[in-house]
């Protein structure tokens, strides 16, 4: 399988298991790659759905040769434009954004933790060879959680922040922002800083 491929099935799987998870299913993911003996010792299962009283086993099946339909159905997206900044840069916005918490800016400190965690999203990506720019935060969230990289409480705060802030800065609606959803935001973004290879801050 092409390294696009893989990509678009990573994407996939993190997409419709996002959408049983909002139905209330229990869904468990077996990153491809990884030799996980326990997932019923079949590393073509990409996840299962489990019900009280059933279980649903899927595994992806790749269409090859269908670059018409993609483009048919506008699914070839425009790239994204993640900010790129370094790690000493990183760290001093961090520290910015409890400082604004502090202050009680909340829907300030939600845009800014935002743009800080797109600049640390470019960077893991890049440190764990993730193709990012054809994926906008959210589905770079999901790709991160498909492969382990950030943790189902995580990517529900990250996503949650990801989509106030788009509705503040863009649609420009009030919001009133919990101090504590503020500082779980900021939180991510540090634990996250951490899977770019950089130290704890």
């Amino acid at each position: 399988m092409t390294t696009q491929l893989e990509n678009l099935a990573i994407r996939t799987i993190a997409e419709i298991s996002d959408n049983y998870r909002n139905q209330g299913y229990q869904v468990l993911v077996k990153s491809r790659g990884v030799d996980l003996d326990e997932f019923l010792y079949n590393e073509n299962i990409d996840f299962i759905v489990q019900a009280e009283q059933e279980s649903v086993i899927v595994a992806l099946k790749p269409r090859f040769n269908d670059s018409r339909n993609q483009t048919e159905t506008g699914q070839i997206s425009q790239l994204y434009d993640y900010p790129v900044r370094d790690s000493y840069d990183i760290k001093f916005y961090l520290e910015r954004a409890l400082e604004i918490i502090k202050m009680g800016a909340l829907d300030s400190a939600i845009c800014s933790g935002v743009f800080i965690a797109e600049a640390v999203m470019r960077m893991v990506a890049e440190q764990h060879s993730i193709d990012f720019e054809i994926q906008n935060p959210t589905t770079l969230a999901q790709t991160f959680f498909a492969y382990g990289l950030i943790s189902q409480e995580d990517y529900v705060v990250l996503v949650k922040a990801i989509e106030r802030r788009d509705r503040m800065m863009y649609k420009g609606e009030q919001m009133t922002v919990d101090r504590n959803f503020a500082l779980q935001t900021v939180e991510v973004v540090q634990r996250l800083f951490k899977q770019a290879g950089q130290e704890e801050i």
